[in-house]
């Protein structure tokens, strides 16, 4: 497994895709690259209908970064 450099907007695509594979409702992106002391560049909020929602739209996130940061040799 190597892992491999991403660029920023390819990452916010993909966790963008993630949400919406599973119908998150209400996706915001803060753009945090004018803070000086911030530790991201964006912050990405979005809401679920129940728990179980929720937990797909982490797992369907999760899932699709996964292949994207990681390549199994």
């Amino acid at each position: 497994m190597t892992k491999k450099a991403v660029n920023t907007d390819v990452l916010l695509a993909s966790i963008i895709k993630g949400i919406e594979e599973v119908k998150g409702n209400d996706i915001d992106i803060l753009d945090l690259r004018a803070i000086d002391t911030a530790v991201c560049d964006y912050f990405v909020i979005c809401n679920g209908n129940s728990n179980t929602q929720v937990n797909a739209i982490v797992n369907s996130i999760l899932l699709i970064l996964w292949k994207l940061i990681f390549e199994w040799s």
